[in-house]
């Protein structure tokens, strides 16, 4: 029987050839399958390992967010990040003196606020009403959003501003300022006991005039009021605190700015009264986006640009060199 299949072999060494090649072929890709098996076998073993070392020694949680799983003494590490409430800073005295209690290091989420970046002071000399076209691109994985405003403002000749400017013409008043509006969520910290726990004032970068909490980093408020639009007064409190910005940004995000002047009649005091009183009998803004525009100019910034500029504002600081600005 041997005999009879290598003698068919032998009459027909193409097809034994193709035979021999197809074999090796699929024994090769089952054992490269079976390690890229085993491979991620061990990486999800792995990265379940980390995620179920807990971060905490000891859990303090409001009052009433017991969860289910914790019935049966089980709980996921840092599942107190998703309820809300908290503890007081009694009890948080008290807990830093029970026995045996090393460090006890609270993070207290205050909530949003909102900055200005400046991102570039442009200067416009040629009188006109210009259009300034703003488009936000979030890049988020696979999908992105983008959101569109558009904004007119006049230069030259005609800029100070009333509260019926927007109503009559749908000019606002402008700067001369390319900016960019984000909302960031703070965190309050214990910084001694954060400096304990993770060595966190090592994080600080050596920047001039920058470095970490200290006995004069101190929370103050101060009150001041001022005229409503109703003429009513209206008492603020303004709080400053010391803060630890990150270097780096957490968005993934495009900014880019188009500025045009539109092609309307406004270099001198009576073609701009004649422009204007167009404008508004033909509807402000609405009559303002069908103009078409000349001297176009592009500036666009990523998100890492903007973080950059914000560390610049806030400190006068090259965030890259260290140097003063």
């Amino acid at each position: 029987m041997i005999s009879f299949i290598v003698k068919g072999w032998m009459r027909q060494k193409e097809r034994f050839l193709l035979m021999m090649i197809g074999a090796l072929l699929i024994s090769g890709g089952l054992s490269t399958l079976i390690g890229l098996s085993e491979s991620t076998k061990g990486t999800v073993i792995d990265s379940l390992q980390k995620k179920w070392d807990a971060s905490y020694h000891i859990v303090v949680r409001p009052e009433g967010t017991k969860g289910i799983s914790q019935n049966d003494n089980f709980f996921d590490p840092n599942y107190i990040s998703g309820i809300s409430g908290g503890i007081s800073l009694d009890d948080y005295k008290k807990i830093k003196e029970i026995k045996d209690i090393d460090i006890a290091a609270p993070i207290s989420m205050i909530g949003f606020t909102g900055y200005n970046v400046i991102l570039k002071h442009i200067v416009i000399s040629e009188p006109g009403i210009y259009r300034l076209t703003i488009i936000t691109q979030d890049l988020e994985g696979f999908d992105s959003k983008e959101d569109k405003e558009e904004l007119y403002f006049s230069k030259g000749i005609y800029e100070q501003v009333d509260s019926t400017l927007y109503q009559k013409y749908g000019l606002i008043a402008f700067e001369n300022n390319l900016s960019s509006y984000t909302r960031v969520l703070l965190a309050g910290v214990d910084p001694i006991e954060e400096a304990r726990l993770i060595g966190l004032e090592n994080a600080v970068l050596p920047l001039e005039g920058q470095k970490y909490f200290s006995d004069s980093s101190k929370v103050y408020s101060t009150d001041f009021s001022f005229e409503g639009i109703d003429g009513k007064e209206i008492n603020v409190k303004d709080t400053k605190f010391p803060i630890l910005l990150s270097n780096r940004s957490f968005l993934n995000q495009n900014l880019n700015f188009k500025l045009e002047r539109l092609d309307i009649p406004f270099n001198n005091e009576s073609k701009m009264k004649k422009s204007l009183d167009i404008i508004e009998k033909n509807g402000g803004e609405k009559y303002l986006k069908l103009l078409s525009s000349k001297d176009v100019k592009d500036y666009t910034y990523n998100s890492e640009k903007v973080h950059a500029s914000l560390i610049e504002n806030l400190t006068g600081i090259d965030s890259k060199t260290g140097d003063k600005i």
